[in-house]
């Protein structure tokens, strides 16, 4: 049953518990969040850290946008390559490289909650943001 769940896209995670330390992170930047949310309307995958978080939208690892939250900004990384003046190639390179990071994260502990009227994932994976900032900065 939890391969259909998972092959379906349905996956159930606990919910995020006050207890946890991600449930402030995730606390601090929910205006931000709820905003984003009522915007795109696709599923969202939020990994927070310090203030910040990633945002993965839509469906990773196979089709996804990532956004940036930090101290009341939000930026879609994807405009930021294109106004930084990345070419089409160096793009879908980064694409890539987000991509395995985000599969090889895949392990990580995942948390449901509730954000704008909607159920969201949280992710608990300090490494993911560390590889994030990494393949940004190198691109």
């Amino acid at each position: 049953m939890g391969f259909l769940k998972k092959l379906l896209g349905d996956d159930d995670y606990p919910f995020l518990d006050d207890s946890n330390p991600v449930a402030g992170q995730v606390e601090t930047l929910r205006q931000d969040l709820e905003s984003l949310a009522e915007r795109i309307q696709v599923p969202m995958e939020v990994v927070p850290a310090d203030g910040r978080a990633l945002v993965f939208a839509g469906e990773p690892p196979k089709a996804f946008g990532i956004f940036m939250v930090d101290r009341g900004q939000v930026d879609n990384l994807k405009e930021l390559a294109e106004n930084s003046g990345m070419s089409e190639l160096e793009m879908i390179r980064l694409t890539d490289h987000l991509r395995k990071a985000y599969i090889d994260s895949e392990g990580d502990p995942r948390f449901s909650t509730d954000i704008a009227n909607g159920k969201v994932t949280i992710m608990q994976s300090p490494g993911l943001i560390n590889e994030v900032k990494k393949i940004v900065l190198e691109s």
